[in-house]
């Protein structure tokens, strides 16, 4: 597989990359971008094909998401060839573990139709890098503590267990905390 990234600036601020993938003759783009408080019904959309089983966490509502962005919280937004695939929310202010030094990975979602495909790991890496430039030490993701897929997507990805919150998203729904270094 031959792989390539290209990197647009449209000036205030914005930067999109666009990754080039060309597999067996297919080529497809995969963009990162920005989203803000217009784009909730895009988000909505992609949680509300989630697994409702009691193991995974609550996807979030359009008052939830608004909530997030009038808090600070920032999201971004994955794309494959225009179909709209995934997005993360992160406070880059504070990190709970580490204070200032870390990053709150919020909630991390990719449509249940198109997971086990690295789009959950190219919003990570994404991540990573805004974490890196913004001089942050680590990322610190809560998970559920029954949420299975979670924790496994998260270890595959180098974050490893620090706490336990008891009660945490409620009566007898505990979270663990998770750290990556980066």
């Amino acid at each position: 597989m031959l792989e390539a990234s290209l990197v647009t600036s449209f000036g205030y601020g914005l930067v999109v990359e666009r990754q080039i993938n060309i597999s067996a003759f297919k080529i497809y783009f995969v963009e990162l971008k920005e989203l803000n408080d217009k784009d909730i019904p895009l988000m909505v959309a992609i949680t509300a094909k989630r697994d409702r089983s009691e193991n995974a966490a609550k996807p979030p509502e359009a008052d939830e998401l608004a909530q997030a962005f009038a808090s600070g919280k920032k999201a971004v937004g994955l794309m494959e060839s225009g179909k709209n695939v995934g997005y993360y929310v992160f406070d880059p202010v504070r990190g709970w573990a580490r204070g200032s030094e870390g990053v709150d990975l919020c909630e991390i979602h990719v449509r249940k139709d198109l997971r086990g495909k690295g789009y959950g790991t190219a919003m990570l890496n994404d991540l990573v890098k805004r974490a890196k430039k913004s001089r942050k030490s680590a990322i610190c993701p809560f998970v559920r503590q029954m949420n299975l897929e979670a924790f496994r997507f998260y270890s595959e990805n180098g974050f490893y267990v620090t706490g336990f919150l008891a009660d945490f998203h409620g009566k007898g729904e505990h979270a663990v905390t998770m750290e990556k270094i980066v």
